[in-house]
């Protein structure tokens, strides 16, 4: 069993160690906030029917309006961001998803309940598709991993939701489910480092992982974590293996970007190259910023599957 679990802490090291991870804990965490708010509405029903004497058909509509809103909107919402991308989707969706959370804790009227579920529905559509998106991104190679980080943030609050409202909301009123205001703050804090990530840095560290990840497969492969220690300080210079593998892997790198249509080739070359802000590109090619960003996104992943259908 020790010689098990030694074996899976030393693959599951470099995944960790990836850049990436603490975006994927965030990703997890900004999940579990939403599906806990998104099951408060479910698990407030008893209150809500004895509240507003509603009948069961009329809990089956608001069902019904949920579950359009959170549900059958989300392609929608995923089509119109691919044609569209809004950077401040989270906090977007968020927003919607707390206001509706707001006005569901003092609803006195059947539609008041529909307009403040339709609005968590919309928060929950318009974070799942987006949510999903970067988390591919920053999965990397291991998107299965990434996609099960992410899953068990919102497993976990959709169990935990209907708990915190038998706790909290139960004992006393209707009403208190506006203290769940609270889990909403917590999801914008851990929004931050969502925002923030871009996928963006220098050439020479994108290859500089990328290189250091391949030897710690080799290293795996061989059984030596125990005989070697390796650090985020330690050049790619220094070993001749890793000075090997930096090199084909820049080689592949250019081989990927030069498969890429145009504009997208130029604007990898002159992000990485040239260094400039997305800001600056969008000058240069006559488009927006937004549109600079999201083409990044969407070159890098691109050769990412390149260079990994290659191997």
């Amino acid at each position: 069993m020790i010689t098990v679990l030694s074996r899976a802490s030393s693959r599951l090291h470099p995944v960790v160690a990836d850049a990436s991870f603490p975006v994927l804990v965030a990703l997890c965490a900004a999940h579990c906030c939403n599906d806990l708010l998104q099951a408060v509405v479910t698990a407030a029903y008893p209150m809500l029917k004895a509240d507003l004497a509603l009948s069961f058909s009329q809990i089956g509509l608001i069902t019904l309006v949920y579950q359009i809103a959170s549900s059958v909107f989300q392609p929608v919402v995923g089509l119109a961001f691919d044609k569209r991308p809004f950077v401040r989707s989270l906090p977007a969706g968020m927003c919607s998803t707390t206001l509706g959370i707001v006005l569901f804790a003092f609803a006195s009227s059947l539609p008041a309940v529909f307009v403040a579920v339709f609005l968590v529905g919309v928060g929950s559509s318009t974070l799942h598709p987006e949510a999903s998106r970067i988390t591919s991104l920053a999965g990397r190679g291991r998107r299965g991993f990434a996609q099960s980080v992410f899953q068990v943030g919102g497993n976990f609050g959709t169990s935990i939701g209907p708990l915190l409202v038998a706790l909290v909301v139960a004992p006393r009123d209707r009403t208190w489910i506006v203290c769940f205001v609270v889990v909403a703050l917590l999801a914008f804090r851990a929004m931050r480092p969502i925002d923030r990530y871009d996928g963006s840095c220098k050439l020479s560290v994108w290859l500089c992982q990328i290189a250091k990840h391949l030897w710690y497969q080799w290293l795996d492969k061989r059984s030596r974590w125990n005989q070697v220690e390796l650090t985020e300080d330690v050049p790619c210079q220094e070993s001749p293996e890793k000075a090997t593998l930096l090199y084909m892997e820049k080689t592949a790198l250019y081989q990927a970007i030069h498969t890429l249509p145009d504009p997208m080739r130029e604007l990898v070359y002159l992000r990485l190259t040239g260094e400039f802000s997305f800001a600056e590109i969008g000058r240069i090619l006559g488009k927006s910023e937004n549109w600079a960003r999201t083409t990044f996104y969407r070159a890098k992943q691109k050769i990412i599957e390149e260079m990994e259908a290659e191997k």
